[in-house]
């Protein structure tokens, strides 16, 4: 189950209700396979299978006019301080052998011939992002709170098609001005009020609350001359959190919820249960904002 989720919007021609392109969508993938890290390599990033933990190797799995897809990424641990100490003692070396001081450019050139050296032997750490595709909403939902993730996810998908016109959604309005407006006005949103948020002065000023009622006279009198920039709501005994930048934070699912498709013994078919199943309840809470706010529109640009 996600526990975020930022949202994009495909914008161009891409038509992904084609059964053609739905089924060649792993043979694309497969451009940026995952391949393990080389030895002098930083890091490595690509598409693996979403039921690999199953045996599975296809690198989509696709349910109800959904695609998902998961990319591994592998990353060398080389610590900057190690670094830094590695080539403090090299110049040092350098200066008492030779009685000469070691000036910046060379300083450089060491210090990446160190990185050469020391990176095969560095730990590895794994890591995982998972992602969807809504064909009927056009909505690409990334697990991740981090911009700069959820483009490195985009930046594959590019090399993988031709285009790939996906970019974040904003809106008309300022969202912030409506996140208050569900404590100050009434909440329309479909969805119900939880008890934490967050706020801004626009100043540099912040205010959190949590484990409290934000509709009592006393949240509101304090947050009245200030902006929305966070909110938690309910669905479906769902809770979450969203931002004034139309990003999900902190889905916490219930028990009852995740263990609904436990009965079912076949376990790819649970797999497929699943994933039908948190993307309806996602789809449903993230359209379901998007109706509320108003039409959205894509942000211009690469």
């Amino acid at each position: 189950m996600f526990k975020n989720a930022m949202v994009g919007q495909l914008t161009g021609d891409l038509d992904l209700s084609n059964p053609e392109l739905i089924a060649d969508f792993s043979e694309k993938l497969k451009k940026c396979e995952f391949k393990d890290i080389a030895p002098g390599q930083r890091s490595s990033a690509g598409f693996v299978a979403p039921l690999a933990f199953l045996g599975g190797s296809d690198l989509v799995l696709v349910a109800e006019r959904c695609i998902k897809f998961v990319i591994k990424k592998e990353e060398r641990i080389l610590p900057a301080a190690a670094v830094n100490k590695a080539l403090k003692d090299k110049v040092l070396e350098i200066e008492r052998s030779q009685g000469r001081k070691v000036r910046a450019v060379e300083k450089r050139q060491l210090k990446d011939n160190l990185v050469s050296v020391m990176l095969p032997n560095c730990l590895k750490k794994e890591s995982f992002i998972e992602a969807f595709i809504s064909i009927d909403a056009r909505l690409v939902v990334v697990d991740t709170v981090s911009g700069s993730v959820f483009d490195e996810v985009m930046a594959l998908l590019r090399k993988c098609f031709s285009s790939w016109p996906v970019m974040p959604v904003q809106f008309d309005s300022a969202l912030s001005s409506r996140l208050l407006s569900v404590l100050t006005d009434e909440n329309n949103t479909g969805f119900k009020l939880g008890f934490k948020a967050k706020f801004s002065d626009g100043d540099g000023g912040s205010l959190s609350i949590n484990d409290m009622d934000l509709e009592t006279e006393e949240v509101l009198a304090q947050v009245a001359s200030m902006s929305a920039v966070e909110l938690e709501f309910s669905s479906n005994e769902i809770s979450f959190s969203l931002t004034d930048q139309f990003l999900f934070k902190s889905f916490k699912w219930p028990e009852a919820l995740k263990m609904k498709n436990d009965a079912e013994e076949d376990e790819l078919a649970r797999a497929d249960a699943d994933f039908c199943l948190m993307t309806g309840e996602l789809l449903k809470i993230i359209t379901g904002f998007m109706a509320w706010w108003g039409e959205a529109k894509a942000v211009q640009g690469e």
